[in-house]
């Protein structure tokens, strides 16, 4: 329900508004070999699991997301007025992202915490045994890894390039509560292992 002038009315007092706990998580894993050459992979689905996010609140609210772009025209929430009728008061987009989006009810801080990640691949060459028999080596093997390379949460506003992946209070008891936080890292790794 809207105001006056178009604005949402808050209500007053505790409620709940989400629950951080996923639906279900699903796992992929699988190695693939051939003639020395090994990859393998793990992708990652998370369904659901609410995130009360300030980060994508306060990209919107700022202007600085191609969410955002269009902030010359009016807009409109969606809703009703208190007379039972389809909200048609305009706002401009300073109001309708910051004052309703940013800083008004806290329920349209809350994102769908759904997520595909590619976690894991890693791509490794064994040496062959002929290559060693002159060498004090019983076998020499290169590894290319790389983790978190690619994520999309499928459920977010698409310029904010949010990471459901991320915990907004530090360890603890805090999962669905971010607090302007950055996406988790991307980490490359090369071993080399060689046995004797």
């Amino acid at each position: 329900m809207v105001d006056s002038n178009g604005n949402y009315i808050e209500e007053t007092g505790l409620s709940i508004i989400g629950d951080g706990t996923p639906d279900f998580i699903v796992n992929l894993s699988n190695s693939f070999s051939y003639r020395g050459f090994n990859l393998n992979f793990l992708l990652s689905y998370q369904h659901g699991g609410d995130i009360y996010s300030q980060t994508v609140a306060g990209y919107l609210l700022r202007g600085v997301t191609t969410d955002t772009d269009d902030r010359l025209n009016t807009l409109i929430l969606p809703g009703v007025k208190a007379d039972g009728t389809p909200n048609d008061i305009q706002l401009n987009a300073s109001a309708y992202y910051f004052d309703n989006i940013g800083y008004g009810p806290m329920e349209l801080q809350i994102y769908d915490g759904s997520v595909i990640r590619l976690n894991e691949i890693s791509l490794g060459y064994d040496f062959p045994k002929r290559y060693l028999e002159r060498t004090p080596f019983g076998g020499v093997s290169f590894t290319l890894a790389g983790y978190n390379l690619y994520y999309n949460a499928i459920n977010t506003p698409e310029g904010t390039n949010f990471d459901p992946n991320v915990m907004g209070v530090g360890v603890g008891n805090s999962r669905g509560f971010d607090y302007f936080n950055g996406p988790s890292g991307k980490r490359y790794g090369f071993t080399i292992k060689a046995t004797f």
